[in-house]
Order: structure tokens, then C-alpha cells, then sequence
């Protein structure tokens, strides 16, 4: 037991970076160093890499909060949360480029929704499968 709560603690802090990771604005960083500016451009602007990182971030997000929190909430309201996370990210943005929201920033959230729901999805399989070998190793 004391071994899952070590467990429970490191996913935990990780899940605290990754919120850091998510909620620092990135573009408005990158105004201050040319080399950084150039590299962050280069590599996010295609529209598709755009797209993968959001989903890819709210995902891990959502699993990993599923993980800690998945005994004591359903699904809808992990999901409320990471879209909280997601708003709070978009307003952070916004806010750094000091202008109000736009398509660009509903895209967004659609796709970190999306990426939301592919997470919780993954943990309801992973759950699913679990219950399921449990079933199998009492018989």
C-alpha cells in the first residue's frame, strides 16, 4: 500500500509540471529570445503539429487525473476540469498577446475537448480491462 501512495505522489507532482508545462505561455516566451522565437515558430506552426499537441497535452492530462481521482469522480466531471485547465491556458494566452479570443482559440479548446475525451476514454479501457482480469483470476 505505502508503495501505491509513493506512486500516487510522483503522478501527482508530474501531473503538477505538466499543468505548468500547459499553463506557461510558451508564444509570449518566445518574444524575448530570437533563437527560442525562431525554433518555437518552426516547429508549431503547421497546423497539424498544433493539433496533435493540444490533443496530446489534454489526454495525458485527463488520464492522469482519471488515475488519481477516477474512485471519487466520474468521468464528465475530470472532464469539466481539464476543460477549466484548457480555458484557463487559452486565457493565459490571450491575455500575453493582449488581444480578445477568436476562431483560433475556440479551435483550440474543441481540439483540447477532443483530446480530453480521448484520455478518459483510454482510462475506461484500461479500467475496463483491469476489472475484467480481476474477474478472471478469482474464478
Amino acid at each position: 500500500m505505502e508503495k501505491h501512495k509513493r506512486l500516487k505522489w510522483l503522478v501527482g507532482a508530474a501531473l503538477v509540471l505538466w499543468l505548468v508545462g500547459i499553463l506557461f505561455p510558451m508564444a509570449w516566451a518566445s518574444r524575448s529570445n530570437a533563437a527560442w522565437s525562431e525554433w518555437f515558430n518552426r516547429v508549431f506552426a503547421p497546423t497539424w503539429v498544433h493539433i496533435v499537441m493540444h490533443a496530446a497535452l489534454y489526454a495525458v492530462l485527463a488520464l492522469g487525473l482519471s488515475w488519481l481521482f477516477g474512485k471519487h469522480m466520474r468521468g464528465l466531471y475530470l472532464w469539466g476540469i481539464v476543460l477549466l485547465v484548457a480555458l484557463a491556458q487559452e486565457g493565459l494566452q490571450l491575455w500575453g498577446a493582449s488581444r480578445l479570443p477568436g476562431w483560433g482559440e475556440a479551435f483550440d479548446l474543441l481540439v483540447d475537448a477532443g483530446g480530453a475525451a480521448i484520455g478518459l476514454w483510454i482510462w475506461q479501457r484500461l479500467r475496463g480491462r483491469r476489472v475484467h482480469e480481476n474477474d478472471e483470476v478469482k474464478k
